[in-house]
Formats: C-alpha cells, sequence, structure tokens
C-alpha cells in the first residue's frame, strides 16, 4: 500500500485509484484496498462508488472499519458513513 498511501496523503486521487485497482487485481478481496477506495471516492465525492466499496470492505472485515478513520478522519466523522457502518453491526 506504501504508493497508494503516498497519492493519498498527498492527494493525488487519481494515482491512488490506479494503483489501488491494479493492486486489487493481484490481491483480490483485500479489505485494505477496498476501505482505502471507498475513502478516495467519497473524497472525490463519488458517492456510488464509494458505497461500492465500502460494502464489499464491511464485507470482507468489518472490524478494521478504523482505515477510514486513519486515513480519511472526515470521511469517516460523517453521520452518513457512520450510519452506515452502523447497520451493519446487526
Amino acid at each position: 500500500m506504501c504508493w497508494a498511501d503516498v497519492f493519498i496523503e498527498t492527494k493525488v486521487y487519481d494515482l491512488a485509484i490506479e494503483t489501488l485497482l491494479k493492486a486489487s487485481e493481484i490481491f483480490v478481496d483485500n479489505f485494505r484496498i477496498e476501505y482505502r477506495l471507498a475513502g478516495i471516492y467519497y473524497q472525490m465525492k463519488d458517492n456510488k462508488k464509494g458505497l461500492f466499496h465500502l460494502s464489499n470492505a464491511l464485507r470482507l472485515n468489518f472490524n478494521h472499519n478504523t482505515i477510514l478513520e486513519t486515513h480519511f478522519p472526515e470521511i469517516w466523522s460523517s453521520k452518513r458513513i457512520q450510519n452506515y457502518i452502523a447497520k451493519h453491526t446487526k
């Protein structure tokens, strides 16, 4: 994730997405990739893709949902995101 995280930190989201999508072809069903893609897409206001990847991430590993908090604190603090995560605890 190193390069993808650098791109995320520097807000070069197009390269982060490209890197993560390539990685997802090799590491299928990787929750770390899915959480990062969700955060990026939400940052870019592409809620449809953000929701898609967040759903995948929560399904793959609910317990690591704080990856959003670490890399995307403004997305994590969103009431809509918190409500969506809470629905998956049931």
